[in-house]
C-alpha cells in the first residue's frame, strides 16, 4: 500500500507541473441539497427546509474537515441498546423514491451506541413500502433497503461503525442500483423497488408506523444531496473531491489525506480512501500547481 501510494503521489507531483490533459465531468445540480450546517434546516434546490425535532434535538458539531458547526450530531451520548435521539423532518414533497432514476449522496460518522435495529441515516418508510439508508449496529455494515411487493437493495460487507467519516452514495436507474462508499463501488443490485407512501422523509430517524423501523441514528450526518439523475463515476468522483478537499493548497490536502489513509482501520477502508485520493489527483485536470506544492508532494511520496 505504501509503495503504491508513494508512486501515485510522485507521479502527481511530476504531472502537475505541466497541467493535466483529460477533463472530468461536472456533476449536475442537485434537486435538493441539505448542507446540515448552521441550524441544520436550510436547503438549496427545489424543496423546503427541514425541521429539527426529537427527544434529543440534533446539535451542531464539527464536520469531516474539522469546520466548527459544519455538521449535525444525532443522539449525542446515547449508550448502546438505547433508542433515543433526534431527526430532521424534510416533509412529504421530496418523494424521490418514486423517481425512475436518482442519486443520493450523504456523509456520516457513526459513533457507536444507540438502538439495536437499523439506525436510519435517511428514511421514507411505511408498512411494506420501505426506502431507507442506515447502519446495522450488530455488524456495523451500511444498508440500502427498498421494499414494495418484495425487497431489494444493497448490503455490502464493510465495517463503518468506526468513528470515522464516510461518504455514502446510492444510484438508481430503473431496477438497477449501485452503492459507493468513500469513492469505491461496493455493491450493485437489479431489484431496486419503487415504494409509494405519504410518510415524511427523515434524516436520522423514520416516520414509519412500525416501531422496529423507528431507530435513531447515533453519530453525525452532513451534506445530503439528492439528484434526479444518475451521476456517472466521474461525476461522483468530482462531487466527492469537492466535498473532501477544501484547502487551497493541493499539497496540504494531500498531506491530510495520506495521514487518513495510513490510519485506516483495515484493508477495505484503506482501499476506499486510496481510491478517493486517486480521484482527487485526477481532478486536478488542467491545473498547474505551484513549484512549492510540487516539492511538498514529492517529499510526501519519499516519506511514505
Amino acid at each position: 500500500m505504501r509503495s503504491k501510494l508513494g508512486l501515485t503521489l510522485a507521479l502527481a507531483a511530476i504531472l502537475s507541473l505541466f497541467g493535466w490533459a483529460a477533463a472530468m465531468a461536472a456533476a449536475s445540480d442537485p434537486a435538493a441539497h441539505y448542507p446540515l450546517d448552521a441550524n441544520g434546516t436550510e436547503s438549496t434546490g427545489n424543496y423546503a427546509a427541514g425541521v429539527l425535532g426529537g427527544p434529543i434535538v440534533p446539535t451542531a458539531t464539527a464536520d469531516r474537515n474539522g469546520v466548527d458547526a459544519g455538521a449535525l450530531l444525532f443522539g449525542a451520548g446515547v449508550p448502546a441498546g438505547t433508542n433515543n435521539g433526534g431527526h430532521v423532518d424534510l416533509g412529504t414533497a421530496l418523494n424521490f423514491p418514486t423517481w425512475p432514476q436518482y442519486t443520493v449522496s450523504v456523509w456520516f460518522r457513526h459513533d457507536g451506541g444507540g438502538g439495536i435495529n437499523t439506525q436510519k441515516i435517511l428514511d421514507k418508510t411505511w408498512y411494506f413500502q420501505d426506502w431507507y439508508l442506515g447502519v446495522v449496529p450488530y455488524n456495523g455494515r451500511p444498508i440500502w433497503n427498498t421494499y414494495s411487493g418484495g425487497g431489494g437493495g444493497i448490503y455490502p460487507d464493510i465495517f463503518v461503525m468506526d468513528g470515522a467519516w464516510h461518504q455514502l452514495t446510492v444510484t438508481r436507474s430503473g431496477a438497477d442500483g449501485e452503492m459507493w462508499i468513500d469513492g469505491e463501488l461496493l455493491g450493485t443490485a437489479d431489484n431496486i423497488k419503487t415504494p409509494t407512501n405519504s410518510r415524511r422523509l427523515m434524516i436520522g430517524y423514520s416516520d414509519a408506523g412500525d416501531g422496529n423501523q423507528r431507530y435513531y441514528f447515533n453519530g453525525a450526518i452532513d451534506d445530503l444531496r439528492i439528484y434526479d439523475v444518475v451521476l456517472t463515476p466521474d461525476q461522483l468522483a468530482t462531487e466527492l473531491i469537492d466535498a473532501v478537499f477544501t484547502e487551497d493548497s493541493v499539497a496540504a490536502s494531500a498531506a491530510a489525506k495520506t495521514a487518513s489513509i495510513a490510519s485506516a482501520p483495515n484493508d477495505k477502508a484503506r482501499a476506499g480512501k486510496l481510491g478517493a485520493f486517486n480521484r482527487f489527483l485526477r481532478a486536478q485536470t488542467g491545473k498547474t500547481i505551484s513549484a512549492a506544492d510540487a516539492a511538498l508532494l514529492s517529499n510526501l511520496a519519499a516519506n511514505l
